[in-house]
Parts: structure tokens; sequence; C-alpha cells
């Protein structure tokens, strides 16, 4: 929050915390993909998430996708990974 110390630090000024960056998947995530007919969503969590560049303070976010496939599962009890 000390942006006179922050200009002086490796990124020239204040950055976003990349887990406020990740937040806002939320806002995005219904603008990207809908899912029609579904009675649950389960949320596997971010094990891949990564972080490559800053988000400076006031910068513009957007957001993208890329689908690489998709399938309709038979309905059923909910099954963990292990079995």
């Amino acid at each position: 929050m000390d942006a006179e110390r922050a200009a002086k630090g490796p990124f020239g000024g204040t950055i976003a915390h990349g887990f406020l960056t990740l937040a806002l998947v939320n806002y995005f995530l219904p603008q990207l993909l809908t899912a029609e007919g579904m009675k649950l969503e389960l949320n596997y969590g971010c094990d891949r998430v990564r972080f490559p560049g800053v988000v400076r303070s006031g910068a513009r976010v957007r957001a993208r996708r890329r689908s690489s496939a998709s399938r309709r599962r038979p309905a059923g009890p909910c099954r963990s990974r292990s079995g």
C-alpha cells in the first residue's frame, strides 16, 4: 500500500495480490461459460493455477477461455478420485 516504497521495488509500483486477481474468476466465469441442466457444480480447487505476470494497480483485467473437451457424464452419486 506504500506507493513510494513500491515504486522503488522490482515491479516499479503497487501490484494486486495473486489471489485477489484469482477471486475475479467468480465475476468472469458466468460470462465465459454456461452449463445447463446441471443439478450440482463442484469446484475441484486450484492446484494448477499459476501467476505468470503481475497485475499493476489500476490495470484493466480481462478473461478468456480455451476449452479442451467436454463430455456428458451419467447421473449418479458423487464419486471421489480414489474410488
